[in-house]
């Protein structure tokens, strides 16, 4: 049997600080889990096509909200076209998340952003706006914040 050529994605939407898998995951999150169901704190999960968010749902600011971040393939099984549901990741786990040894089927651990730039990555946000955050961004205070759409936190300067 021949291999089956399969299409890798660097980009995933955001869904928020769901953490992954519950109580599985090592990183904290928001709870429940709900990166299988609606709605989720960001604007993506893994049907986003049952639950649509309008422009008047990001009550965070069109320029404060993620929307798509990098991932790398090689950290994330996820990233395939096998798993086209899997279009999203969380800001559970730090950005550039990369355990050792590599464990890229851990779903509840690695969905989430990195890239293989140095020192961060790249992410589009809702108001087309496209900016590079750095590894050492305020996790709690700044990162996660900026996945949710409508949580009302204050985001410091970034």
């Amino acid at each position: 049997m021949d291999p089956i050529k399969v299409t890798l994605t660097n980009y995933k939407g955001s869904m928020g600080d769901n953490r992954m898998g519950g109580g599985s995951s090592i990183h904290q999150g928001r709870m429940p889990d709900c990166h299988n169901s609606n709605p989720c704190p960001g604007i993506f999960f893994r049907n986003s096509f049952q639950g649509v968010v309008r422009l008047s749902n990001i009550k965070d600011g069109t320029s404060n909200t993620l929307m798509i971040g990098e991932d790398t393939p090689i950290e994330n099984y996820h990233s395939a076209a096998f798993y086209a549901n899997g279009d999203y990741a969380s800001t559970h786990a730090p950005l550039n998340y990369v355990p050792k040894p590599s464990t890229p089927g851990d779903w509840w651990n690695v969905i989430s952003f990195r890239s293989k730039h140095s020192g961060g990555a790249s992410f589009a946000f809702v108001d087309g706006s496209v900016k590079f955050l750095t590894n050492n961004i305020d996790y709690a205070n700044v990162y996660k914040p900026l996945s949710t759409k409508d949580g009302e936190e204050i985001i410091p300067n970034y």
